[in-house]
């Protein structure tokens, strides 16, 4: 193997290595976005379920005292000492605030219900995360340290290759490229798949109260397939250069020395 190739090898596993760096700082970026969106969103839906509780003790003193006024205006019932006719006031104005406080504790115990639902769900959707994201920042943490620093240790050895002498370099060089890159593509693949699958797990189940934004779609590589290339034309050997200068000037007039023959 010679020295190109071993520089163009040492640079490709250097790319490598910089790519699942690079790859371990997003992931690990994104479960701590995606941490903080969670507890975001249950902070909000604790606030919502406060301000419904209390909204809900409110009603229930309001219908109270509207039952206590109307049961009030009923009872003052007027006998005539005359007639001995008993007259019941219609205490119109007490019902009408006693069905309307009614009505009001109705709704805004269903608000209070619905909150509560949104919230119990919620917190499974973030259980059920946690389980997954924990096995992620592992992989991230333990794994990909792990095969950064195999890729350490092989580019350190591509390098000392480099100095060593042409028979040494051939089965450095092998141990170094063969098996290692293959598994460390695989295992950045697994986890790229692992990561969106989760990401888009979590989102689904979002309130949509809370804020949230669906997982953007990954733009298609160019087709570079049928692209024209710039590759120079073949070189002339000398004879069929001048055959093609030859071909190419203009013929003189007869008994002109410059005439081809």
């Amino acid at each position: 193997m010679g020295p190109s190739l071993v520089a163009r090898s040492i640079q490709s596993l250097e790319e490598l290595r910089a790519a699942l760096v690079r790859y371990a700082s997003d992931g690990v970026s994104a479960l701590r976005q995606v941490e903080r969106e969670s507890q975001r969103t249950q902070s909000w839906l604790a606030d919502r379920e406060r301000h419904w509780r209390n909204v809900v003790e409110r009603a229930r003193e309001d219908l109270r005292r509207a039952q206590t006024a109307f049961a009030v205006c009923r009872a003052q019932v007027y006998r005539d000492p005359k007639t001995g006719a008993v007259y019941i006031p219609p205490c119109t104005a007490e019902e009408q605030v006693f069905y309307a406080a009614q009505r009001q504790l109705a709704e805004v115990e269903r608000e209070l219900a619905k909150t509560q639902a949104w919230a119990r769900r919620v917190d499974d959707a973030i259980y059920r995360y946690q389980s997954q994201a924990r096995q992620l920042s592992n992989i991230l943490n333990s794994d990909l340290s792990r095969s950064i620093s195999v890729l350490d240790r092989h580019i350190t050895n591509l390098h000392a290759a480099a100095d060593a002498s042409a028979g040494n370099i051939g089965s450095i060089v092998g141990g170094a490229i063969g098996a290692t890159v293959a598994s460390l593509e695989r295992r950045v693949s697994d986890l790229q798949q692992e990561d969106q699958r989760q990401q888009a797990a979590f989102w689904a189940n979002q309130p949509p109260t809370a804020a949230s934004a669906d997982p953007a779609d990954a733009g298609a590589a160019p087709d570079t397939t049928n692209a024209p290339t710039n590759t120079p034309p073949p070189s002339l050997t000398p004879e069929a250069q001048r055959q093609t200068e030859g071909e190419s000037r203009p013929e003189g007039p007869p008994g002109d020395p410059r005439r081809r023959l």
